[in-house]
């Protein structure tokens, strides 16, 4: 399970990932902070994982900057000298590393965490993230608008960070001019909550009879704010299949 199965620590990594030099750290760590990258974190070796990200890096003092974490309960587990666990994807690459909490800052403003630059880093090579499968039970229902007059809506079946899969209940698709199509979906997550963005349609399964059609699509234009809202709801996800199981 990307958010939650698996196991953060330096014991859950494979013979074949790679371990950086002092100088590959530095560049693989700018990577993630120029590209806003998500950090799934795992406080201890048991702990549950939050999500976070890299807002500085300060080579001269041997520290990082991290971003409070999501959800904010996780920020009641952290204390100095506590250590994380963090995992990232970039480009295809699974990035993962250990530290320690240095110092934690909730003065003025949301809280942010000092802590000590990783002396090793982890990567292998992942061809995608794994999709956590939404129970029908869930009745998480997607809205997809493809125009003014071309809606569809559905029932969400799995969820990345990376894209989505769902049944269509309402509306129809057409696989020769509406796959690759950008769509606003919106996801109706339970409570009240919803997210909203942009999606592109990759493949529309055509339904054999007495099925529904499915539809495989990918987030597009996804900024840091929405990324963190979807790593979040795959985790709740995830964390409601560990409780069933």
């Amino acid at each position: 399970m990307a958010l939650e199965r698996n196991n953060l620590s330096e014991a859950s990594f494979e013979p074949t990932d790679t371990t950086h030099s002092t100088l590959r750290i530095g560049q693989i760590l700018q990577r993630l902070l120029d590209k806003h990258c998500l950090l799934a974190v795992q406080i201890g070796k048991t702990g549950g994982t939050y999500t976070s990200a890299i807002l500085e890096i300060v080579r001269q003092g041997s520290y990082l900057i991290l971003d409070g974490q999501v959800p904010s309960v996780g920020h009641a587990r952290l204390q100095d000298n506590t250590e994380i666990h963090l995992r990232a994807m970039i480009e295809g690459l699974e990035i993962r590393f250990s530290t320690k909490i240095v110092e934690i800052h909730t003065k003025n403003g949301p809280p942010f965490y000092k802590v000590a630059l990783p002396t090793q880093i982890g990567s292998r090579q992942r061809r995608q993230l794994y999709r956590v499968p939404v129970p029908l039970s869930k009745g998480c229902v997607v809205t997809l608008q493809l125009s003014e007059a071309h809606q569809v809506i559905g029932e969400l079946r799995d969820v990345s960070p990376e894209g989505l899969g769902l049944r269509i209940s309402s509306g129809v698709l057409h696989v020769e001019q509406d796959r690759g199509r950008q769509a606003i979906y919106e996801i109706q997550q339970g409570q009240g909550r919803t997210l909203r963005g942009s999606i592109e349609i990759c493949h529309i399964d055509l339904p054999a009879r007495d099925r529904v059609l499915r539809v495989g699509a990918r987030f597009v234009d996804v900024d840091v704010s929405i990324s963190r809202r979807i790593e979040q709801f795959c985790a709740e996800l995830a964390r409601a299949q560990r409780r069933i199981a």
